[in-house]
C-alpha cells in the first residue's frame, strides 16, 4: 500500500505507484507481486502516476482537486488568528467525520458513541465513535484529537508518538490501553454491548511517519486524520455537504453581521 494514495474514484488506499523506464529484475518481481505497474519506457506529459488496486483507476498527481491543507489553514503566522480558527474548527470537526464516516466511499461506518467499561466498573467512558469496517465487519473504538493551534502548533501535525503522551486523562488512558486488550472492556454503543477488536486514533493532519510510530508504540488498527476526510468529502461531493458548509458559512456571517 502506498502511504497517504487514496484513490479518487472509489476511495481505496489499496494504491500502487506506476513506474516507467526500462525495468531491472527487482521491478519485474514487484511488479508481479502487485507492488508496483510497469508504464513502459516511453513517459508522455499526462501518463498517470499511481493505480487502484480496487478499481483498476490510474490517476496523474496534477488531475487531483486542490487539496486542503490544515498548515495554510491553522498556521499563518498569526497566532490569534489561528487560535481563533481552531477553536471555531473544534466546533464543527467531529460533525465532519460523522458526515464522512456516513459515505459509502468511507472505509468505515460510524455506530455512535461507544462507553468502555473496566471489569468492574459500573460507570465507563464515554469516547468519540466506533467505527465498523465496512469489508470486514470489524468494530474499533476511536477518539479524535484535533489539537491545531495548541502549545505553538507541536500537535497539528502528528509526526511521532510522543504527541500522545501528553493526554493522562483516564479516558484517554483507557482507550489507549484497550487499543491492545480489548478483551479486557466491555463496550456499549447506544445501550447495546458490541464486541470490540481494537482502537482507531483520528489526528487533525498526520505524516507516514508519524502514522507509523503510534501504530507501532501503541498497536493502533489504524490512525485516520480530519485534513484527509475533508478532502475526500471535496472529492466526493456527497449529497448535502455543499449545502451544509453553505448553511454553516451563513451562521457565522450571521453571527458577525449583528455585532456591525
Amino acid at each position: 500500500m502506498t502511504d497517504c494514495v487514496k484513490c479518487p474514484k472509489c476511495g481505496s488506499t489499496d494504491c500502487g505507484e506506476i513506474i516507467y523506464g526500462l525495468p531491472t529484475y527487482e521491478l519485474f518481481k514487484r511488479a508481479e507481486a502487485g507492488e508496483v505497474k510497469l508504464g513502459g519506457c516511453v513517459i508522455m506529459e499526462d501518463s498517470p502516476d499511481y493505480f487502484c488496486r480496487n478499481c483498476g483507476h490510474e490517476w496523474k498527481k496534477d488531475w487531483l482537486p486542490m487539496t486542503i491543507n490544515f498548515d495554510k489553514i491553522f498556521h499563518s503566522g498569526d497566532p490569534v488568528r489561528d487560535k481563533f480558527l481552531s477553536r471555531l474548527f473544534g466546533i464543527f470537526g467531529e460533525e465532519l467525520v460523522r458526515y464522512w464516516c456516513s459515505c459509502p466511499q468511507a472505509p468505515y461506518e460510524d455506530l455512535g458513541r461507544p462507553t468502555v467499561y473496566a471489569p468492574g466498573e459500573m460507570r465507563g467512558h464515554t469516547l468519540d465513535f466506533t467505527l465498523c469496517h465496512r469489508k470486514t465487519g470489524k468494530i474499533f473504538v476511536a477518539e479524535v484529537k484535533c489539537e491545531l493551534e495548541f502549545q505553538n502548533y507541536r500537535y497539528l501535525r502528528l509526526t511521532d508518538a510522543w504527541q500522545l503522551e501528553h493526554h493522562r486523562n483516564t479516558a484517554f488512558l483507557k482507550f489507549l490501553h484497550l487499543t491492545r486488550y480489548p478483551e479486557s472492556y466491555k463496550v456499549k454503543v447506544r445501550g447495546h454491548e458490541v464486541h470490540a477488536d481494537g482502537a482507531v486514533l483520528i489526528w487533525g493532519s498526520i505524516t507516514p511517519e508519524g502514522r507509523r510510530a503510534v501504530v507501532e508504540k501503541y498497536g493502533f488498527a489504524d490512525v485516520l486524520s480530519v485534513e484527509m476526510m475533508a478532502n475526500d468529502l471535496r472529492m466526493w461531493n456527497p449529497a448535502g455537504w455543499s449545502e451544509k458548509i453553505t448553511q454553516l458559512r451563513q451562521w457565522s456571517n450571521e453571527l458577525f453581521d449583528s455585532f456591525l
